[in-house]
């Protein structure tokens, strides 16, 4: 794993265009493309440096995808912050699933220059 800077909208909900989406379509979403699929580690990283700059989450109504981030068995790692729970929560769901209020949210990796 090679450490590096992720870049990606702060935006109120993910890549409208990945809007209902399965993840099992991550692969030809982001093929031929300069981003990648934002990880739920980085999406942690920056809610909270939203929350802290902007005192907002990221995803007040919609919920974003980690294709990258897969449990054992098949599902996917899902993050947001839906209205009334006044924190960020965390889910999983089916590769298939394509809820139209869930979608990728793209970065840009700058690995280090050495």
């Amino acid at each position: 794993n090679v450490p590096g800077l992720y870049l990606t909208e702060r935006s109120a909900k993910p890549t409208p265009a990945t809007m209902g989406l399965p993840p099992k379509f991550a692969k030809h979403w982001f093929a031929g493309r300069q981003t990648v699929p934002l990880n739920l580690c980085n999406y942690g990283i920056g809610t909270s440096l939203c929350h802290k700059i902007e005192n907002q989450f990221l995803d007040p109504v919609t919920w974003t995808w980690f294709p990258e981030n897969t449990l054992a068995g098949g599902p996917v790692a899902a993050g947001g912050c839906p209205p009334g729970r006044g924190r960020v929560g965390f889910d999983y769901g089916g590769s298939d699933c394509g809820l139209a209020y869930f979608g990728f949210r793209e970065a840009i990796f700058l690995k280090p220059q050495n």
